[in-house]
């Protein structure tokens, strides 16, 4: 569990910043993209973001359908897309359109030239969603690091927002100083706190250690949403109740590839490239 001593190494640990080559602030291009939208057996279809900071897609009825529907095995039918395998980009700069792409398990398309760089994750087969996410601690790290145990993780894309428990919140706090901003476009009752964009390259990494040890990183790159001048924190206090539980939303899956393979039962994620 979180140990409220480590809060005191707080300022030491996140004074420790590490050097950042420059040329990594310049967004580039997933070197494991989709497919061709050419391609006769893999449907792209864009991935738009609204005012409210949810991502939806066209269905064939034209209708926005939001990308959490992906994650359940019914909704997925009700696209009526072949969805064996679904890979989803969402890019780092929020004026970019997404994709998604729609595979078969015959597609030309799946030569498993993801097995490099992604991290697979079984589901459970008796599970109608794709959402679990093993994880043993969740920590911040900024030269040292602060962790905590956590009892689950559930990658959830209805929501943008990283959520964590009370003590990891408060390191993110005293790390990037939010501020609340309820004008920001966001639904009736949500919070959303901004923080100076020109302070992001300063901000500690997200971590988060899996059952076999293996780290999930998530950088200020991809928890800090930037719209025109204004920057918004994809982090979040967990709600009473939760606070052994870790919340992932779609911030997670900035600037990398995300797979929901419904064929195997198996959730991919890919290294971050940004």
């Amino acid at each position: 569990m979180f140990n409220p001593l480590y809060l005191a190494s707080l300022p030491v640990l996140l004074c420790q910043a590490t050097y950042l080559d420059p040329s990594l602030l310049q967004q580039k291009p997933l070197m494991h993209g989709l497919p061709s939208d050419t391609l006769s057996d893999v449907t792209v279809l864009p991935l738009t973001l609204n005012k409210h900071l949810h991502y939806t897609f066209s269905s064939p009825t034209n209708n926005p359908t939001p990308l959490s529907r992906l994650q359940n095995s019914a909704a997925v039918h009700a696209t009526h897309y072949e969805h064996s395998r679904i890979s989803i980009v969402i890019p780092l700069d929020a004026a970019h359109t997404g994709t998604i792409s729609f595979s078969s398990p015959t597609s030309s398309a799946i030569q498993d030239t993801t097995a490099t760089h992604m991290t697979w994750i079984p589901q459970n087969p008796w599970d109608v969603d794709m959402h679990d996410i093993p994880l043993l601690d969740a920590g911040v790290r900024k030269g040292g690091m602060i962790s905590m145990s956590v009892e689950t993780a559930v990658l959830d894309f209805s929501t943008a927002f990283i959520t964590l428990p009370a003590g990891l919140w408060d390191v993110v706090v005293l790390a990037t100083q939010p501020v609340l901003k309820p004008s920001w476009g966001q639904e009736k009752g949500q919070e959303v706190m901004s923080v100076e964009c020109e302070a992001r390259r300063r901000f500690p990494d997200l971590v988060l250690v899996m059952e076999d040890e293996s780290e999930i990183v998530v950088g200020p790159k991809q928890y800090v949403l930037q719209r025109g001048d204004e920057c918004v924190l994809l982090v979040k206090k967990a709600e009473e109740g939760d606070e052994e539980r870790v919340g992932l939303g779609w911030a997670i899956a900035r600037g990398r590839e995300v797979v929901f393979d419904w064929g195997e039962g198996r959730i991919g994620l890919g290294a971050f490239e940004g």
